[in-house]
């Protein structure tokens, strides 16, 4: 009795990747993936909104009116 040995039944679609494990920038900007470039936006735009509040927390001005709208007159 001969043995065969196994052949894969099916090869890579495409070429494997060649960047460095851990690099998310290089791997970001080389990508087509809609899910990872929108989650690259969403991480991207946390950094505005969290030096605003930091700055609004710490600089901002105290409201002392109950109704800082200006009485429903903006509504």
């Amino acid at each position: 009795m001969t043995t065969v040995a196994p052949q894969p039944v099916a090869t890579r679609p495409r070429p494997k990747r060649t960047t460095v494990e851990g690099s998310f920038l290089a791997r970001a900007f080389r990508t087509t993936d809609h899910k990872q470039i929108g989650a690259f936006i969403l991480g991207a735009s946390m950094l505005p909104f969290l030096y605003n509040a930091f700055e609004s927390y710490r600089y901002g001005e105290v409201v002392t009116v109950d109704d800082p709208s200006g009485y429903g007159n903006s509504l």
